[in-house]
């Protein structure tokens, strides 16, 4: 094994990426970079740039909980979901090659917080199984914004660093599937193509 160094949805999404960047709105610039695929958000307090990839929904099931549409159409509420992100940061708002890579692993969970600080990331990209090691919880609330459910929504965000020569080797293979503890799956093609397109920023 290889060890590289160092209809609701929406709601989900604003409230943890506006932890991941810790902005207000006021205070910052966003500005879609490339063709549609990274995001820039430029925060004025603290003179920091952050590029991400949009959010991606790689794991979601079903749950016993019910909801009910403006119509009147019976839906059940996910009792679990999880999402990913990479993103990375620079002073200022000249843009910088980074370092660094962040991966955000952004999970949704009814009753419960799925992981924790003991959390590991593997990947197998193609053939070739890669640790990428444990996990830092950067967040943890409950979740005011999900409706429904006796036992209420917890929400955790966990991230992972590598650096941005490990990223980008990792994200070039044909197929990516990812570990996050017993939780699998595999990106999508188009998924990959997010995930290139935040290295593609920093290319000459």
């Amino acid at each position: 094994m290889q060890t590289i160094s160092t209809h609701w949805r929406p709601i989900l999404i604003f409230g943890a990426l506006m932890s991941l960047v810790a902005v207000h709105a006021q205070q910052t610039q966003e500005t879609k970079r490339g063709k549609h695929r990274t995001v820039s958000v430029y925060d004025k307090s603290s003179d920091l740039t952050t590029v991400r990839t949009p959010t991606m929904s790689v794991r979601e099931v079903t749950g016993k909980t019910e909801e009910m549409t403006p119509n009147g159409a019976k839906f059940n509420l996910p009792s679990e979901t999880l999402e990913l992100m990479a993103h990375y940061s620079y002073a200022g708002r000249t843009p910088t090659i980074p370092d660094q890579v962040v991966l955000s692993f952004l999970s949704l969970a009814e009753g419960e917080f799925k992981y924790s600080a003991k959390s590991q990331v593997a990947v197998v990209a193609d053939a070739s199984r890669v640790s990428l090691g444990t996990v830092v919880i950067a967040d943890r609330r409950s979740d005011t914004h999900m409706p429904g459910g006796s036992k209420g929504f917890l929400r955790e965000t966990l991230q992972v660093t590598l650096s941005a020569e490990d990223y980008k080797r990792l994200v070039s293979a044909s197929k990516l599937r990812m570990m996050l503890d017993k939780t699998e799956f595999t990106l999508t093609k188009d998924q990959l193509k997010l995930l290139r397109a935040l290295f593609e920023e920093w290319q000459p």
